[in-house]
């Protein structure tokens, strides 16, 4: 699908690592896939490993989530849109679209 994903955006006190979106309470947030913790937006980094909605899925089990079926095929088919190290956030609305910032 793509070798592009969000990771956090450097700075001071924020762990370094991959975001993937899920839904909570019925609006869609990025969370980091080893803390859980929620960002308000990442930065498009280059991993050199294609990715899949399955390994999304896999490192979503470290998380106490509930993921949307076809939400992972989504996220990742917009990732190509952007470019690496911009920085890009969720667009509000009720449906998932990432934006830049």
């Amino acid at each position: 699908m793509t070798k592009k994903i969000l990771h956090t955006p450097d700075g001071k006190g924020t762990k370094k690592e991959f975001l993937i979106p899920v839904e909570v309470d019925s609006c869609f947030v990025l969370v980091g896939v080893k803390s859980g913790t929620q960002y308000e937006q990442g930065m498009v980094v280059y991993t050199g490993k294609e990715i899949t909605p399955n390994m999304l899925k896999k490192k979503a089990m470290n998380i106490d989530t509930t993921i949307k079926p076809g939400l992972f095929e989504l996220y990742l088919s917009q990732m190509p849109n952007f470019k690496i190290s911009k920085i890009v956030a969720l667009k509000l609305g009720s449906e998932f679209c990432l934006e830049y910032v």
